[in-house]
């Protein structure tokens, strides 16, 4: 009797899928690398540009800090504490140089990159990619990404809070994650307050969790006590200088003349791709109506309005602040984008992924090229100031400026009080002369030069030449000396 052959038994085996998930993730690594690769090259193409007034206040701030004034008590506080403690530890990590904090800033927008693929990823690899992928040529960002400015670490931290939380709240909630997404979120608002903006998206998600929900504010809190132990005899000082003369300027004449809502309608102006890109996201929502991960995706839209109140109500309203409206545009209309890429029909799926790709490409373009054609230098005039001030001073001379990169540049101290001389604060009365001038006396300052806000008030440009009897009058600036002070002209 013939017997067919018998086929051996084949042991199921988990291998083929292992590779699958391995070439997977080398696949989306590889994508994400090229998307930071671009990132990168356009992130740095402004890194070595003039300053601008506000990293001057910064650099002469964590300059004072380390040298033993104290935050709040002698340091006047622009932003909440943990900014300065950023600051410091770049300084520390990097050194103290503009090209290095910038540096170090640019490592931070570079894991903003990240966090905006990693909180979009739940909804899938070309959802995440999307979002990576637009907010790197969404402006004001890549503009922004080397800018010693607290609103890019902020939102940056705001977004890997998000991302903590997408990934805490999922089937089974991981109690370590949601502490440490409560903890991201309330790094991010220490570091500026614009970022909890963020608690409307990040509320959002925790609800889409079935428990656990109360472990972000353990983080939270966490945080919160740390600092509040830390700072606790200066909290008054650090809450009215973070706060105060932004509210003060919600009532000034000046600063409420302007039309906040008419900036935002220029940012979405129709020769900019990231516009283009809001539209085609919003017509996708269309097809991913009925999507699954519709929940969670409209967690993520809930950031842009957010955004948008924070904006319209920001007194003033200057470029750096929109960095919260580019990552909250760019992190849910990437990940829509993306989502619609891999869902519904083949042709419908192939024209959503090749618009988005064209836009983005576009957006590349243009975003160098501006950033090519933007490049400055530092002003010859505040070169030859700062030097000017280090010959007339000694390394442990207290210097006064309104223009601080000046003191920074000459590398002497600052007034403490006088690290942010802005227009905002002399015009809401924070700086009126008497205690600008009772600083001055208080530090035993004999070198001074200004050329900006103090030199545009009649009455403290009057006290200047009523305490300095001596002075060199350049083009841009004016510097003050003491009548002993032998510095010529050059």
């Amino acid at each position: 009797m013939s017997t067919s052959p018998v086929s051996p038994v084949v042991e199921p085996s988990r291998r083929p899928f292992a590779l699958v998930g391995h070439r997977q993730a080398l696949a989306e690594a590889a994508a994400l690398g090229v998307v930071l690769a671009v990132a990168g090259w356009i992130f740095s193409i402004p890194l070595h540009n003039a300053t601008n007034y506000d990293e001057g206040n910064y650099l002469a701030a964590i300059t004072d800090l380390r040298h033993g004034f104290v935050l709040g008590k002698d340091v006047y506080p622009d932003q909440p504490p943990g900014w300065y403690i950023l600051l410091g530890l770049l300084a520390r990590v990097l050194g103290n140089s503009v090209t290095a904090i910038r540096a170090g800033m640019l490592v931070i927008a570079l894991l903003g990159v990240v966090g905006a693929w990693a909180a979009a990823r739940r909804l899938g690899p070309v959802a995440a990619l999307g979002a990576a992928a637009v907010l790197t040529v969404t402006p004001p960002y890549a503009a922004q990404a080397t800018q010693i400015e607290a609103d890019t670490p902020a939102v940056v931290l705001a977004l890997v809070a998000l991302a903590l939380a997408a990934w805490a709240y999922r089937e089974r909630t991981s109690t370590a994650l949601a502490v440490l997404s409560g903890a991201a979120l309330a790094g991010a608002a220490s570091v500026k307050l614009s970022a909890l903006t963020a608690v409307v998206p990040f509320a959002a998600i925790v609800l889409l969790g079935r428990r656990g929900r109360a472990w972000p504010l353990a983080g939270a809190a966490a945080v919160l006590l740390a600092e509040l132990l830390a700072f606790r005899n200066e909290l008054g000082p650090i809450a009215h200088g973070a706060v105060g003369q932004h509210t003060s300027a919600l009532g000034n004449a000046h600063w409420s003349r302007v039309d906040n809502l008419r900036l935002v309608r220029h940012y979405f102006n129709w020769h900019t791709p990231a516009t283009y890109l809001l539209i085609a996201a919003v017509l996708a929502l269309v097809l991913l109506a009925r999507h699954p991960k519709r929940s969670y995706l409209a967690a993520l839209w809930l950031f842009l309005p957010a955004a948008g109140v924070f904006v319209v109500a920001m007194k003033p309203l200057l470029d750096h602040h929109l960095v919260i409206v580019s990552v909250a545009l760019a992190l849910p209309a990437g990940a829509s984008l993306g989502l619609a890429a891999e869902s519904g029909r083949r042709e419908l799926r192939l024209g959503v992924a090749l618009l988005a790709a064209a836009l983005v490409a576009v957006g590349v373009a243009q975003q160098g090229h501006h950033l090519r054609a933007s490049r400055t230098t530092e002003p010859e005039w505040m070169l030859r100031a700062a030097a000017a001030v280090r010959v007339a001073t000694a390394p442990t001379d207290i210097v006064a400026t309104d223009i601080p990169i000046i003191a920074y540049r000459a590398h002497r101290l600052l007034v403490p009080d006088l690290v942010d001389t802005s227009f905002t604060r002399v015009d809401v009365g924070e700086l009126p002369p008497a205690r600008i001038f009772a600083e001055l006396a208080r530090y035993h300052v004999e070198v001074a030069a200004i050329g900006r806000s103090f030199y545009a008030d009649p009455r403290i440009r009057h006290g200047f030449d009523v305490r300095f009897r001596r002075r060199l009058v350049r083009p841009d600036i004016v510097l003050y000396l003491h009548r002993r002070s032998t510095l010529s002209a050059p």
